[in-house]
């Protein structure tokens, strides 16, 4: 008795993880990657685009470069829609990079 529903419990596990992979290969992929050629403008790569920016905006996250040329930027919000990255805020003609 022990066997039979052992059995059935195997066949019932190799049943849904046959089910599961003919699934997920139906699946669209509707995640992707950045575009391998930075051609388009985005807040990620916007700061080498354009670099006497030192902040700048998708109007959805914020980005900021530090004094030592590392960038930060915030997180997204909830349902924002990203727009054009345009910069904010440039050094003041006094300041110097070193």
């Amino acid at each position: 008795m022990k066997t039979s529903r052992a059995f059935a419990l195997g066949l019932l596990g190799v049943a849904l993880l046959v089910s599961a992979a003919a699934s997920a290969e139906e699946m669209p992929e509707h995640t992707r990657s950045l575009p391998s050629g930075d051609d388009q403008p985005h807040v990620f790569n916007y700061g080498d685009r354009d670099s006497t920016c030192i902040r700048w905006t998708d109007k959805c996250r914020t980005c900021n470069r530090s004094d030592n040329a590392s960038v930060v930027c915030s997180n997204i919000g909830i349902a924002c829609q990203p727009t054009e990255p345009e910069c904010l805020e440039r050094p003041q003609s006094g300041d110097k990079k070193e």
